[in-house]
């Protein structure tokens, strides 16, 4: 269990922080229509906002993110994102750099909300994950779990199996893949990814 909870914070460690907005993430994710009451967990959340937004939904939202032990590291992951140099460069990676502003936005609406306790943030694991059994109504995630199978299936399969411990029965699990042209995958990644 250790060895790929260590193997889970290494591939975090070289990814950078989500930032989406509730009505970006709202585009993959399939949210059920009344969420009051419900528990619903993001994992791998970042600077993202969607909890934020379901919790005003008066859903149980909780951001499960490991970086939100120091939420300096938050930061320090966004700030790879927002400086990639050349990578935003060319015309082919104009949605790319909207993205990147779309960040910027969510971000500072994060911390300002994050100043005004208005989140509830766990720093956690993917792979081991704070809840009871069958306690969670529904779980999702914008590219966090995906970026596990695309790298180690060992990791990826200990997160599904942590998720669905604390999933109740008849929960919902959600995942959007982290897949796209701009970045360049590996060989072993792309077998993965397959």
């Amino acid at each position: 269990m250790k060895e790929l909870l260590d193997q889970e914070i290494r591939i975090a460690d070289e990814s950078f922080s989500s930032a989406l907005p509730f009505r970006e993430v709202s585009k993959y994710i399939r949210f059920p229509k009344d969420v009051k009451g419900l528990t619903i967990v993001g994992i791998g959340e970042g600077a993202s906002t969607a909890t934020l937004e379901l919790k005003r939904q008066r859903a149980n939202a909780i951001a499960i993110d490991y970086r939100y032990g120091n939420l300096e590291e938050v930061t320090n992951a966004m700030e790879k994102l927002f400086s990639s140099k050349g990578v935003y460069q060319d015309d082919s990676f104009k949605l790319a750099r909207e993205y990147v502003e779309l960040s910027r936005k969510t971000r500072d609406e994060f911390f300002e909300a994050h100043k005004n306790k208005q989140l509830q943030l766990i720093a956690a694991y993917a792979g081991n994950l704070p809840f009871r059994d069958e306690s969670v109504n529904f779980i999702f995630s914008m590219s966090c779990i995906s970026r596990y199978l695309i790298n180690d299936r060992n990791v990826f399969m200990n997160a599904i199996s942590e998720i669905i411990r604390v999933l109740k029965p008849g929960g919902q699990i959600q995942l959007y893949p982290w897949i796209n042209k701009s970045h360049r995958f590996g060989e072993a990644q792309k077998k993965n990814a397959q």
